[in-house]
């Protein structure tokens, strides 16, 4: 019985942990977007605005940067709300409501699951890996055949978790009906929004192309 009551926290932490990684932008991702927004002002457009030592700030460039940075910070508050206030499992039966297959949805919620499990076992070999003495920071031919090795071996492993999860969803009768969204029923205000979601960003984009 005490463990059947454990059970449920466990799950919620999960969940918390999957959301926070979802919500929680890549450092790799920001770093290219802040290069580019950089380097644009300098290679990109004809118009001089600034020269200075042989390095010359155009008015094109300057604008394409200030243009990739608007919409990298746009997509990211957006996905900061999106995640941040409401939890994943209600975003995916909402979306599944509306018209997504249950089993993309489904699969949506393997994949935020074994992210996880994907993340955690990359960090266990590692650690392994240097207590065995392996230096990751050594730039070497035997470095890159170790990390080569390292990713060949999670990608089998993932494959083969892959098909003994598949084997038990299918023992277990999945895919032979069709699921029902359970606990979300999309209503005419929320197609409402969605309408009106869609409507401002085709008049965005038309506005863009047109201007």
């Amino acid at each position: 019985m005490p463990k059947n009551r454990d059970k449920p926290e466990h799950s919620e932490h999960s969940h918390n942990k999957q959301e926070a990684y979802l919500s929680c932008p890549h450092a790799l991702h920001s770093l290219i977007i802040l290069f580019l927004v950089l380097l644009l002002p300098f290679i990109s457009g004809y118009t001089p605005l600034l020269e200075w030592r042989g390095l010359r700030v155009t008015m094109e460039g300057l604008q394409a940067a200030l243009l990739v940075a608007t919409r990298f910070f746009c997509i990211l508050s957006l996905a900061v709300v999106f995640l941040g206030t409401t939890p994943l499992l209600v975003n995916i039966k909402a979306i599944q409501a509306m018209g997504l297959p249950y089993i993309m949805a489904d699969m949506a919620l393997l994949v935020v699951r074994y992210i996880e499990v994907l993340s955690a076992d990359l960090r266990r070999v590692r650690i392994s890996m240097r207590l065995r003495g392996h230096a990751e920071k050594s730039c070497s031919w035997q470095n890159l055949r170790t990390m080569a090795w390292l990713t060949g071996s999670l990608i089998l492993r993932s494959y083969e978790r892959s098909q003994s999860v598949y084997k038990a969803m299918r023992l277990r009768g999945y895919g032979h009906a069709e699921g029902k969204p359970a606990g979300f029923k999309a209503t005419r205000k929320d197609i409402a929004g969605l309408c009106t979601v869609y409507t401002t960003v085709v008049m965005l984009v038309v506005l863009e192309f047109r201007l």
